[in-house]
């Protein structure tokens, strides 16, 4: 695993427990956040997270974007996401999926 996919992906782990940690403590809000990391399956719904190396859509950000009917690609592009180091883009409400980060 690449430096840079290495950090994304120790950025997300933590992005994930910082947000467990801050719903856990809300008023309404489910006291437990589910995690999963899967290798295999691309979630079809929910907060979906993306590390990335680059803005080039391979794998499974190729699959949600396919599942977005594209729209993942053209709010990359609408928003200049070029994927560089330390870059984070959060999308609400896009396709089936509540948050793509």
């Amino acid at each position: 695993m690449g430096g840079g996919l290495r950090k994304g992906l120790l950025a997300a782990v933590a992005a994930c427990a910082m947000t467990a940690a801050g719903i856990a403590g809300l008023p309404g809000t489910a006291a437990a956040v589910e995690v999963r990391f899967d290798a295999g399956a691309v979630p079809t719904g929910g907060h979906v997270v993306l590390p990335m190396a680059g803005a080039a859509l391979s794998g499974p950000a190729a699959a949600v974007d396919a599942a977005t009917g594209g729209a993942l690609a053209r709010a990359m592009a609408a928003a200049g996401y070029k994927g560089d180091e330390g870059a984070v883009l959060s999308l609400y409400a896009l396709g089936g999926y509540d948050r793509i980060t």
